[in-house]
């Protein structure tokens, strides 16, 4: 139990961490518990139809912006937008002390992120239709789906991390 209370904490400072950039949004803990795969936590800033959800697993972050039916993650949001060098490198899940990649997605969402926190959101509908596009199969989805993960019927490279797992070619 000392894990799962761990990760609400982390949970929690992660919110106070990314509130500041976030104007007008709330913050909920979804969930909390420890499941098959470990201690998890999974929260979500919303307003209107945006979310940016936070979920934790092991030392693990994966942030996953929406809006209305569309998502997509930290890692595709900054490569659409062409951040190259001056991001994060890496896949979707942070791997590492979680408070240190949230600094990351703290600054490039300030310095990026405008449409999808304060904008019309058209450029964040464009963004999540192409990788939409990009998806090779019907999805079966596991793990943290479970917990509400966004994304239904687009496989990316978060499969290797049991988020997801295409089942047909």
């Amino acid at each position: 139990m000392l894990d799962v209370q761990e990760k609400r904490e982390t949970l929690l400072r992660a919110a106070e961490m990314l509130a500041p950039v976030l104007p007008g949004f709330h913050f909920r803990v979804v969930a909390c518990g420890c499941g098959a795969g470990g201690a998890f936590a999974h929260g979500e800033f919303s307003l209107g139809q945006r979310r940016l959800i936070l979920l934790i697993r092991y030392r693990s972050l994966l942030v996953i912006y929406r809006l209305g039916q569309a998502a997509v993650t930290h890692h595709e949001y900054r490569e659409a937008l062409s951040l190259g060098q001056e991001s994060l490198d890496g896949p979707s899940w942070f791997s590492g002390p979680v408070l240190s990649a949230l600094s990351a997605v703290k600054r490039e969402l300030a310095q990026y992120g405008e449409d999808f926190v304060h904008g019309s959101g058209e450029q964040f509908l464009r963004i999540a239709a192409g990788y939409a596009a990009r998806q090779t199969g019907p999805v079966v989805l596991s793990c943290f789906q479970k917990l509400g993960a966004p994304g239904r019927g687009r496989n990316r490279d978060v499969t290797k991390l049991c988020l997801y797992e295409n089942v047909a070619g």
